[in-house]
């Protein structure tokens, strides 16, 4: 699967998640993957291999604003 169709895959959960906003949260949410290159063999992203995004909080988040 190259980057692009993995994007699309993503965005399309998210899309299928939205019938469930007004009732639930989610407490976290764990994805596993291993990117290969040309030839099929495992690469690393970075030093520590992993990916971590937070959600967003804005400042008036912060503020109780």
């Amino acid at each position: 699967m190259t980057i692009p169709e993995l994007r699309e895959v993503l965005l399309e959960a998210a899309r299928e998640l939205k019938q469930y906003e007004t009732d639930y949260r989610a407490k976290f949410a764990t994805i596993y993957l291993t990117l290969v290159n040309e030839n099929g063999e495992p690469v690393r992203i970075n030093q520590s291999n992993e990916l971590t995004i937070f959600s967003y909080r804005s400042a008036a988040d912060d503020l109780g604003i």
